[in-house]
């Protein structure tokens, strides 16, 4: 598989010249190696207390193929919710949210991460 859930834009030479150019192997994680989505991109520009997840975030394509998908969409959106809750119960706006302590929720959800990790 060249990338995560990216298309040719159209059968032609040149569109597909450059998806194998643009879409390489060398853009991937090494097998063991994950990526991770920053919280900024769950708050829009210009918005002190508005929260998007899924397919709602601005991103790149190569990034876009890679966070639209189920799993990702879940996760942005139970860290989004998790942040709003956060927000509402420490009087923090979103972009001033304590972002180890939304981790550290997080992850103490999960129940294999420990705070060492």
């Amino acid at each position: 598989m060249k990338s995560v859930d990216i298309h040719v834009n159209d059968c032609s030479d040149e569109e597909c010249q450059r998806y194998e150019r643009d879409f390489s192997e060398t853009d991937r994680p090494a097998a063991g190696e994950t990526y991770g989505i920053p919280y900024g991109v769950l708050v829009p520009r210009g918005w002190d207390n508005l929260w998007v997840a899924g397919r709602c975030v601005s991103s790149d394509v190569k990034v876009h193929g890679a966070i639209r998908d189920q799993p990702a969409c879940f996760m942005m959106g139970e860290a989004a919710g998790t942040a709003a809750a956060q927000c509402h119960r420490t009087g923090q706006t979103a972009l001033d949210l304590d972002t180890e302590s939304l981790v550290q929720t997080l992850r103490s959800r999960c129940g294999f991460f420990t705070s060492a990790d």
